[in-house]
């Protein structure tokens, strides 16, 4: 029976071995190198109005039509603000495609639609 024990170790020291052999050191994150740097960016699209705002189409009820300069541009607060002036006291949505929304229908709410990249898409009232 020794050598039945003997047999049993003697196989399963090379498997140890093979399982270890998989094992490697993972250097400590201050040896690791540092990422490449981020490409710069462009900077956000502010428009710029030229001419005073234009008036309310007949039948826009939310002042969407008073804003359309304002598409693809970052809703930075300067922008959010300017939009809040230009289309008066009224309540005012920001949302990005695909957020759940209420499905209420107010025809003087200004809906604001966010692309996946942040800007704005595109004014409608509702």
């Amino acid at each position: 029976m020794p050598t039945l024990r003997f047999s049993r170790l003697a196989m399963a020291a090379p498997l140890a071995l093979a399982m270890l052999g998989g094992c490697r050191i993972i250097p400590p994150a201050a040896e690791a190198p540092a990422p490449p740097p981020a490409p710069p960016m462009a900077g956000p699209v502010e428009p710029v109005p030229t001419a005073p705002a234009p008036a309310p189409v007949p039948g826009d009820t939310c002042g969407a039509s008073l804003v359309t300069s304002y598409v693809n541009a970052v809703p930075t607060d300067a922008v959010r603000g300017d939009i809040a002036a230009r289309v008066g006291n009224r309540a005012i949505r920001y949302y990005k495609i695909g957020d759940p929304i209420t499905m209420d229908y107010s025809e003087t709410r200004l809906n604001v639609e966010l692309g996946v990249d942040g800007r704005i898409q595109r004014f409608r009232c509702g």
